[in-house]
């Protein structure tokens, strides 16, 4: 097979010598970066974390001028028409991270959801949010406010564990990833102080993100801090997930695409209903199967019964 060489955006040197902060080491282990690559311009040459955003929006730019002209030289394939190309940016994180991931002892669970009322709900709100705003509102705003009014309930599944210390670290805010589906591949930008936000302060943040992932400018304050994942893979059509945690989270949810199917009601009569399956994963090393149980049990009352969920945000305010 004729191999096309080609720089590899994927770094494996050791970093110990340089002068940085433990977040700025985290934040270069999460992006892949050699931190002997990085000018620093801090005291006696200390990376700071304006020297890491400089580095990827340089990286960026230099990745996009090799691509444009290394495509012929990428395109070369041998005598059998296979290809090689080399991992991109987002590949190589999502590679490493799904490695560490899988260090970590998984259990899923998984329940149906009856989301009847809420698409109800959900087509009242956006008839009234079109004409005062002429925004409407997907169904994830709903499902992330839903899970910061669990994890309220249920804090270790908002927290980190601590292997070499033997700690449990309960993490203040409710900072809520959502998986995003781009052209480069995925990646999981952050919802900040979920706790703190109305259902349609959320959307709004989703709608920032969704665009700025379309368009490869998030930043660094966008894709870090996550302390919770969910992954709504029923907006492309998926119905059932074993979703993978993102290290150092403990949690992850695997929504489904909601479906309307028959099912009883209180009379053994047949209806109809608007159906959606989770999955949920966690780390069997501190999460139990009873306090996940509860934790979703809490999330899906929250859904099937959206006044539950309206009475909740008006406590919080």
């Amino acid at each position: 097979m004729q191999n096309i060489t080609s720089q590899s955006t994927c770094s494996n040197l050791s970093s110990s010598r340089i002068l940085a902060t433990p977040s700025v080491r985290r934040i270069a282990r999460e992006n892949i970066i050699n931190l002997h690559d990085v000018s620093g311009s801090g005291k006696d040459g200390r990376v700071l974390h304006e020297d890491i955003q400089r580095y990827l929006a340089g990286q960026s730019q230099s990745k996009s001028q090799l691509e444009t002209g290394a495509q012929s030289e990428q395109g070369l394939t041998n005598k059998y028409d296979d290809k090689i190309i080399p991992l991109n940016i987002i590949q190589c994180v999502m590679r490493d991270k799904m490695t560490e991931s899988q260090l970590i002892p998984h259990f899923v669970l998984s329940e149906e959801i009856d989301m009847s009322k809420l698409v109800e709900f959900r087509q009242s709100i956006n008839e009234k949010l079109i004409k005062l705003n002429n925004i409407k509102i997907t169904y994830l705003p709903f499902f992330i406010k839903a899970a910061s009014f669990a994890l309220n309930e249920f804090p270790i599944l908002n927290s980190q564990l601590d292997e070499k210390h033997e700690n449990i670290i309960y993490k203040q805010n409710h900072n809520i990833g959502i998986a995003m589906d781009t052209k480069n591949g995925l990646i999981v930008p952050t919802i900040k102080s979920v706790q703190n936000l109305s259902i349609v302060q959320i959307a709004e943040e989703i709608n920032r993100l969704q665009q700025l992932g379309l368009e490869g400018k998030l930043s660094l304050t966008d894709l870090e801090g996550g302390t919770f994942t969910l992954s709504n893979i029923g907006s492309i059509g998926g119905m059932f997930t074993a979703p993978c945690i993102v290290p150092p989270q403990v949690a992850i949810g695997g929504i489904g695409r909601i479906q309307k199917l028959p099912r009883f009601d209180e009379n053994n009569r047949i209806k109809e209903a608007y159906i959606m399956c989770v999955s949920w994963s966690a780390d069997h090393r501190i999460i139990d199967g009873a306090t996940m149980t509860r934790f979703s049990n809490l999330w899906k009352s929250h859904l099937e019964d959206p006044s539950s969920l309206m009475l909740q945000l008006v406590q919080t305010q």
